[in-house]
């Protein structure tokens, strides 16, 4: 899952998807999710804003407390025009229902429909989070295979943020950097990104002591699309400002030996 509304704010880098949920503001995130199988044939950018966030996969998080869970509430083949809240549904906006409440469950339905309904995940009055999730993954590429739509290039996942304020819990895998369609003009404009996304990296170092790295993804260099893939986190990438030895977010799965590692390695 990736999070990519990181605009610079006037008093530094967006820190919004580190700030818990507040019952008074309502407020959530908004998530896209990079399905390989769907992604590889795409033509579009796939993601709001060429850097941001990267977040482990919820069935890689130990369920110990050292990770805060992922409460992902609603999905969507698309943008959803979610708004910025919650919303009484937990599909955004006010009073946005769901597709289950409209009765749309597959992609037949959605599709026949017209509709920019969201999918209802994780609620424990539905039992078929497996199957909303694939339904909405189906549509998606449906869409981008029969019209190269580029309304379902990015869908868009709800999150209901955290439930605490330590942000060492926070399951931040990487900040990317999109270069996948990249074509004139990229070597300037990695270098705007890189800044971008070493600003991220620094701000979150300094508030939280964990280092995560920076990943430049670059598509195919003769098609630029998504079906040869280049994962790089190369140290001319990183904050020269963080120090060499540093903490990592240990909420995963792997067993590690060790809280401090080199960065450079």
């Amino acid at each position: 899952m990736i999070h990519a509304k990181e605009d610079q704010e006037d008093d530094g880098p967006n820190s919004s998807w580190t700030e818990p949920y507040d019952p008074a503001k309502d407020n959530k995130l908004s998530f896209s999710y990079w399905a390989y199988p769907i992604q590889k044939d795409k033509r579009e950018q796939g993601s709001l804003s060429p850097y941001g966030v990267a977040f482990w996969p919820a069935g890689k998080l130990r369920t110990d407390g050292s990770a805060y869970e992922e409460n992902f509430t609603c999905g969507f083949p698309r943008d959803g025009g979610t708004g910025q809240t919650l919303g009484v549904n937990q599909c955004g906006l006010v009073k946005k229902k769901s597709c289950q409440s409209e009765g749309i469950s597959t992609a037949d339905d959605y599709i026949a429909s017209k509709r920019n309904c969201g999918f209802s995940l994780n609620n424990p009055n539905n039992d078929d989070t497996l199957s909303a999730f694939s339904t909405i993954l189906e549509v998606e590429k449906i869409k981008l295979n029969t019209s190269q739509n580029a309304l379902y290039s990015m869908d868009e996942f709800l999150l209901k943020p955290w439930t605490g304020t330590d942000l060492s819990k926070i399951p931040l895998m990487a900040f990317f950097i999109n270069m996948v369609r990249e074509t004139s003009d990229s070597g300037k404009r990695l270098i705007e990104y890189i800044d971008g996304a070493r600003k991220l990296q620094l701000d979150f170092y300094k508030k939280s002591g964990i280092f995560a790295p920076i990943v430049v993804i670059f598509g195919d260099p003769h098609n630029n699309d998504w079906s040869h893939l280049i994962f790089s986190s190369g140290e001319e990438y990183q904050s020269p400002e963080i120090p060499q030895y540093v903490h990592v977010f240990t909420g995963t799965n792997n067993d590690y030996s060790s809280f401090a590692f080199a960065r450079h390695r």
